[in-house]
């Protein structure tokens, strides 16, 4: 099961008073796969990749999201030059994860956006919700 991830998420009345960074989007769109969400509100900026072996949550799981492969899709000025490698870190992978991460880049805009990104993920954020319907059927 995939989940899709996309930045910046606002209203196209809000486009013409946001100032877009990368670093700015690049950091959401890490934090939403870490934490397993889907929106940039109410996203829990504490919680970091853990090393294997770490803490486990609820039933076992672990706290931290970890994605079997991500598919990064950056687009609007300056998309190749964009450094990812915070997407690369071990910690938000599957171990045995043999090409965790593509990226493709493309300099026209998203809409009226100038920067955007979106994440495609094979992750585990399908697992919490599979977890509920089992325990109810």
């Amino acid at each position: 099961m995939l989940t899709l991830r996309a930045v910046p998420q606002l209203p196209p009345s809000s486009i013409d008073f946001t100032t877009f960074t990368w670093p700015a989007i690049l950091k959401r769109l890490r934090q939403m796969l870490v934490t397993g969400s889907v929106l940039e509100e109410g996203m829990e900026w504490s919680l970091t990749p853990a090393s294997p072996g770490s803490v486990p949550g609820a039933k076992g799981l672990p706290l931290v999201n970890r994605a079997i492969a991500n598919w990064l899709v950056l687009r609007g000025q300056g998309a190749g030059e964009v450094d990812v490698s915070d997407f690369a870190e071990p910690g938000l992978t599957a171990s045995w994860a043999v090409d965790p991460l593509s990226v493709s880049y493309s300099p026209a805009n998203f809409g009226r956006c100038l920067m955007s990104g979106s994440l495609l993920s094979n992750d585990r954020r399908c697992v919490g919700p599979v977890q509920r319907m089992q325990d109810r059927a």
